[in-house]
């Protein structure tokens, strides 16, 4: 493959896109292949070069690559563009792949299957059991959680979110909108998860106990609503809101903000880890299917999970959280480790969605009419 430079992906580029899962008759090299064992070749892979198409930030793709590098002697070009996007191209170049490898969230390559090799990192079992890869085609590197951000001169401590149903934060709580914010869906979701009651994810996302909760707590937003998630932080800061409902990237913005200026706008920030439990929202590498370079894309996909490269995800990158608890992390972030975690897979979470988002419409317009 000759050498590209940096793209972009653009619209054009995805008309009359073909899905990974046509009818088309597979050829043989399109097969399923035999799960290959998870260590990569000893070969000499020096100055090779991998193309990877991600939907993970430049800012992050640019510490990620040099990292990488150093260490291996494998160079990387990459391809951003938002998840579906790229999703489409490599569904799009099935039959003639011009990548290597994808780092994108979990689900849009498990869900893709058929356009990946069956590889997990050659430590993964090494990985808490919700962080390893069951499918055999993404193996996990990083997650996002949602958290609740507060501000201290308003309040003086948050655990959880038994602590959010306090009389004295009415109206004090920065919530979006779940019908159209992520995060705040995702809160929504974790909220669920973390107050219900049951043995399964969809007993738990059904019960009165989760509910009789959510219900409680819209009644304390007195009926505000904020109309972008990108207000939260700014509306702790400045003290309009004592609480804001946020992912963790708010808020490391604001700790990693207080480290640099302790008496900045960030001094009165602090961040919750609810005591209840996070739910997860997973990020994973795998190798497209077709790849020329396999031996190579293998030692990338090793070397994301590796403790060296999972630390490079949790010291060196601001807005990711490792997944291997050996990783080191920043001193404004917690280690997995000291994480509850509740597992939910992407298929669950898909499957109790549009469920969920009927009976929050239903508690929504009782305290926004």
């Amino acid at each position: 493959m000759k050498t590209k430079k940096t793209l972009f992906l653009s619209t054009m580029a995805m008309i009359a896109l073909t899905a990974c899962g046509n009818n088309a008759e597979p050829s043989a090299s399109e097969s399923t292949p035999t799960p290959t064992p998870s260590e990569s070749k000893t070969e000499n892979l020096e100055g090779t070069k991998l193309t990877l198409y991600s939907s993970t930030s430049e800012a992050n793709l640019k510490i990620m690559i040099p990292k990488f590098k150093a260490e291996t002697g494998i160079d990387i070009e990459y391809v951003y563009g938002g998840t579906g996007e790229i999703v489409k191209r490599v569904n799009s170049e099935k039959n003639s792949p011009q990548a290597d490898v994808v780092w994108l969230p979990t689900q849009y390559v498990e869900d893709n299957s058929d356009c990946y090799l069956s590889y997990k990192a050659a430590n993964d079992a090494s990985k808490p059991a919700d962080f390893q890869a069951t499918t055999g085609y993404c193996s996990i590197t990083n997650f996002a959680i949602p958290v609740i951000i507060y501000n201290t001169t308003l309040v003086s401590k948050i655990d959880g979110y038994a602590d959010l149903l306090n009389a004295s934060l009415k109206g004090k709580i920065a919530f979006g909108d779940a019908a159209k914010s992520s995060s705040a869906y995702n809160h929504l979701e974790n909220m669920l998860l973390a107050m219900g009651t049951g043995d399964t994810v969809k007993a738990k996302m059904e019960s009165d106990a989760a509910w009789n909760y959510v219900d409680s707590f819209y009644a304390n937003l007195d009926k505000k609503i904020v109309s972008s998630s990108g207000t939260t932080l700014t509306g702790v800061v400045s003290g309009e809101y004592a609480v804001g409902m946020s992912w963790d990237t708010k808020g490391y913005e604001a700790l990693q903000g207080k480290i640099a200026d302790p008496n900045g706008q960030y001094k009165n920030v602090e961040v919750c880890y609810m005591k209840e439990g996070v739910v997860p929202k997973t990020s994973g590498v795998g190798i497209i299917k077709g790849t020329k370079k396999e031996a190579a894309a293998k030692k990338f996909v090793d070397w994301m999970s590796s403790k060296n490269g999972q630390t490079v995800l949790g010291k060196d990158i601001a807005g990711t959280n490792p997944v291997l608890a050996e990783a080191e992390v920043a001193s404004f972030k917690k280690n997995v480790s000291t994480m509850k975690t509740l597992a939910i897979t992407s298929k669950e979470s898909t499957d109790n969605k549009k469920a969920a988002l009927a009976k929050y419409t239903d508690i929504i317009q009782k305290y926004t009419a």
